[in-house]
């Protein structure tokens, strides 16, 4: 994964992926992680009615439990929280950890390859330090945004973007956008777009900037 990561040659397979279901995946996983530490109780705030997104599930589901592993791996005590929620042109995803957190100075050093924050080279949890980078580059593909907020003795927050495709939403599930005038009026079917998972403020502001949804 790496050696496509500096290559540039990692591809994705892009499909509509169920955030839900994939969540189910990631969290079998991350639960057998938890396991080897019990003062870690793992939480789960997941947003209701979440629309699909484009995306490819094997390298989505890696990103987000190469994130875990690592707040996992960093926590003894406390929290790790997978947060998932809507924004108005994003999903929005979070780990949250209580773990040992990132003093300032080595916060620029998070996303480097081949660094870490551990100074004993002996600390069992010291790895290749490409973990991090892999799901920089991973969240690139998808054209999202990857960052995090920490503090030295009290945890981190990793986050990332995976932008919402009205295209991709108009042609596989939807319908298609039309330019205006068209004799349909969103007000009318705030229930179907719900049902779709669009958020009718959403649905609104494209028929502010005169464009439309159809809804099949």
């Amino acid at each position: 994964d790496y050696a496509e990561t500096v290559t540039g040659r990692m591809e994705l397979n892009l499909e509509e992926v169920d955030i839900y279901a994939a969540l189910d995946g990631v969290m079998t996983i991350a639960d057998q992680l938890v396991e080897s530490k019990p003062g870690v109780t793992l939480e789960e705030e997941i947003a209701e009615n979440l629309p699909t997104i484009e995306a490819d599930p094997t390298r989505f589901s890696q990103a987000l439990l190469n994130l875990i592993h690592n707040a996992v791996k960093f926590t003894d005590k406390g929290y790790i929280t997978i947060r998932i929620s809507r924004e108005p042109n994003n999903i929005l995803f979070e780990v949250r950890d209580t773990g040992i957190g990132i003093a300032e100075a080595d916060q620029e050093l998070v996303f480097q390859p081949f660094e870490t924050i551990l100074e004993d080279k002996n600390d069992p949890r010291l790895g290749f330090g490409i973990g991090l980078k892999i799901v920089e580059h991973i969240i690139d593909l998808h054209d999202g945004e990857t960052w995090f907020e920490s503090k030295a003795g009290i945890g981190s927050s990793f986050f990332f973007t995976i932008p919402l495709n009205w295209s991709f939403w108009s042609g596989a599930k939807i319908g298609i956008i039309y330019p205006m005038p068209f004799e349909y009026d969103p007000h009318k079917s705030e229930a179907n777009l719900a049902k779709h998972g669009i958020d009718f403020d959403d649905a609104q502001a494209l028929w502010d900037d005169e464009l439309y949804l159809e809804i099949p």
